[in-house]
């Protein structure tokens, strides 16, 4: 069976991921918080172009990324 999501504890990857659009959704993990978003070719794209220190994105939206994900994991 083929995985249809993309799973990482990363905030700051997912708060950039979350800053290009993509769909997220939190899980705990025990004390671990997964950021899950759902596969797919532009997904790794982007994935691979933050892990490269290629990426872009507003530093507005990214800034208010973080934040948000850090209230909701406090709300978690």
């Amino acid at each position: 069976m083929e995985q249809t999501t993309w799973t990482t504890s990363d905030l700051y990857l997912a708060a950039f991921l979350k800053a290009q659009g993509f769909t997220i959704s939190l899980t705990r993990n025990g004390k671990k918080v997964l950021f899950s978003f759902e596969q797919g070719e532009t997904l790794q794209a982007q994935v691979a172009a933050y892990l490269i220190d290629q990426a872009q994105c507003s530093a507005l939206a990214y800034a208010n990324s973080i934040k948000n994900l850090k209230n909701l994991l406090y709300n978690l």
